[in-house]
């Protein structure tokens, strides 16, 4: 005879242990009225005892840390627009021409990538070098 393993929700084995906790029964009395080894479910009560101090303490701790992470991203996120827009105000755009002027090639903080997204322009156009062709024979 095999036994089919079944898969419990976290809600019912709360619901188990507490009535556990709660000495409505002993261990087997439960186990019988839930359909569940009273080795499982001393192995939930242990389990849930020893969980049972990071309720309080870490998830706190936990979320502020990760609040605190999302905050210095966001700021260096503020920072970051806060050049960017510095640097559009610095270098209004007129025509494609003028636009490639302003893209500085050693900007410390804005990348090459960056500038030309801000100025609409396509990289590889900064790149390019016009070099007008030569009168006469070859």
């Amino acid at each position: 005879m095999t036994k089919e393993k079944r898969q419990h929700s976290p809600e019912f084995k709360t619901k188990v242990v507490l009535e556990v906790l709660r000495e409505t029964g002993t261990i087997a009395e439960i186990a019988s009225k839930y359909g569940v080894h009273p080795n499982q479910i001393a192995k939930w009560k242990k389990s849930f005892l020893e969980k049972a101090p990071e309720i309080f303490s870490s998830k706190k701790s936990d979320r502020e840390k990760s609040g605190q992470q999302l905050e210095s991203e966001l700021y260096k996120k503020i920072g970051q627009l806060q050049i960017e827009i510095d640097w559009l105000k610095k270098n209004r755009i007129l025509n494609s021409v003028t636009r490639r002027s302003y893209v500085e090639m050693q900007h410390k903080k804005i990348s090459i990538k960056r500038q030309c997204e801000l100025l609409e322009l396509n990289r590889s156009t900064v790149y390019y070098k016009f070099y007008p062709k030569e009168t006469g024979g070859h």
